[in-house]
């Protein structure tokens, strides 16, 4: 959750040899395995079009103990994709996540304290009963039991589960920052990695500009409101200035205090260390202090 995930299914979406679910986030290999596949086909790609390839871009695929062995008894030649985030922003994206739509009650250092003891004290989902607690406890909202704003970011234990059932070709390791700041050398990298012909550059920047675009918009449910509010009679340029103005009263997100970033970087060390060795990438950028981003960054998958 909060590594980038929304835009990559944005961009995999709108190539023509790719169709991805619809909801881009099923919770087939999560809570309705045992329902076959065909229903997952039924339900969520009955838009297919006979396009080559089909995906799915659920963020708990990574972090679920039971997922892998699910998608190798599903498809053990799938491709698989993974995009990651330096661990103490992505933890924070999560946590305002949640408090953004008053599911989290606790302020960010609160939440972390409370999940430290969780996980000093073995709760979690990589035990015996982890699938049946975590789909006896899933809520609509796609929250359960546990928050996991930590342990998500245990990337390097979670790709060696993968590892350990697919071949490393199988598994093509992204991340957040070369989104960001280099889509187009990113696209042509995935691209390759299913096999897919280059692509021509204007295709990237029409989408570029979608995503852009939707980054800048605001929570479902205010945008419900407005359009059953008098809102809905101002003109769109008017309209979207107030939304802006709303967005930027009411939704900025808290500092994060340095003491509690700084426990979570030295928590993360050992695990990121582990990362380095497995993806050969230098990643000391993620010791860096980081300034919370404005509101459309936790929107933005």
């Amino acid at each position: 959750m909060k590594s980038g995930t929304t835009a990559l299914h944005e961009y995999l979406r709108s190539m023509p040899e790719v169709c991805m679910a619809d909801p881009k986030e099923p919770f087939f290999f999560e809570c309705e395995f045992d329902k076959g596949l065909q229903f997952y086909q039924d339900k969520y790609f009955s838009h297919w079009a006979s396009e080559p390839i089909i995906g799915e871009s659920r963020h708990q695929n990574l972090y679920l103990p039971f997922i892998a062995e699910r998608i190798k008894a599903t498809n053990e030649n799938s491709q698989l994709i993974v995009i990651l985030r330096n661990p103490v922003e992505r933890a924070y994206a999560h946590w305002w996540h949640w408090y953004s739509r008053s599911v989290e009650k606790r302020k960010f250092s609160d939440a972390i304290q409370h999940e430290y003891l969780r996980i000093n004290s073995g709760k979690g989902y990589d035990y015996q009963d982890g699938a049946k607690i975590y789909c006896d406890n899933l809520k609509e909202n796609g929250a359960s039991l546990y928050t996991t704003y930590i342990d998500t970011g245990y990337y390097a234990k979670q790709i060696e589960k993968y590892l350990a059932l697919f071949p490393r070709e199988q598994l093509l390791i992204l991340f957040t920052e070369d989104l960001q700041s280099d889509p187009k050398s990113t696209i042509d990298q995935i691209r390759a990695f299913l096999r897919l012909d280059p692509i021509e550059h204007h295709w990237v920047d029409k989408n570029l500009k979608i995503n852009k675009h939707k980054a800048k918009e605001l929570p479902d449910w205010i945008r419900k409101i407005a359009a059953v509010s008098p809102l809905k009679l101002l003109n769109p340029e008017l309209k979207s200035q107030l939304y802006r103005s709303f967005r930027n009263k009411f939704f900025q997100r808290p500092s994060i205090d340095s003491d509690t970033e700084e426990m979570l970087t030295k928590h993360f060390s050992p695990h990121n260390e582990r990362l380095t060795q497995i993806t050969s990438r230098d990643l000391s950028g993620w010791k860096k202090p980081f300034t919370p981003r404005s509101v459309q960054d936790a929107e933005s998958g």
